[in-house]
């Protein structure tokens, strides 16, 4: 099957929990601006991050596919150096 083979050769890993999710997200902004990026309720990333609901692949690709944007990079000011 050449959609199995496509899916073993992504390059990204598949399968996070919810800490892994959370992380992601919080690198992106706020549970309500990743779930506006993704088309989702924030209730929906939040309960993925607590463990409450299960991350799908599709979830989990959909997260990775989104980008920092540009007013959210982190300066050596935002880490608390001077």
């Amino acid at each position: 099957m050449r959609s199995v083979q496509l899916l073993e050769s992504y390059p990204c890993k598949l399968l996070v929990t919810a800490t892994e999710y959370k992380a992601t997200r919080e690198r992106l902004g706020t549970q309500a601006e990743v779930a506006a990026l993704l088309g989702v309720n924030r209730v929906t990333v939040a309960k993925r991050e607590n463990g409450t609901m299960t991350i799908t692949t599709e979830a989990v690709l959909a997260i990775q596919s989104l980008r920092r944007p540009r007013g959210k990079r982190k300066s050596e000011n935002d880490q608390g150096m001077p």
